[in-house]
């Protein structure tokens, strides 16, 4: 992951055996939200928690783009350069 932050740190973590500091959960959450992810402050309509920003059908739809080069070859030249 592109967060800088120590594999042995996000192992620890996930097992319970330990908390990353602040700088590192920081990181961390600016990673997974350019990944799409969406983190719910805990609120009226529920507990904290994260989703994906899109649904499943966005989610297919950008893997198959992504695996095809991404959206560039199906823009027009004038759509590229705008």
């Amino acid at each position: 992951m592109a967060s800088g932050v120590a594999v042995e740190t996000i192992e620890s973590f996930e097992r319970k055996l330990g908390k990353p500091d602040e700088t590192s959960i920081s990181a961390l959450q600016s990673s997974l939200e350019l990944a799409g992810a969406v983190f719910l402050p805990d609120g009226d309509y529920g507990g904290a928690g994260v989703r994906l920003k899109f649904n499943s059908s966005e989610t297919r739809r950008i893997a198959t783009l992504e695996g095809e080069g991404g959206l560039w070859p199906l823009m027009t030249s004038r759509e590229r350069f705008q």
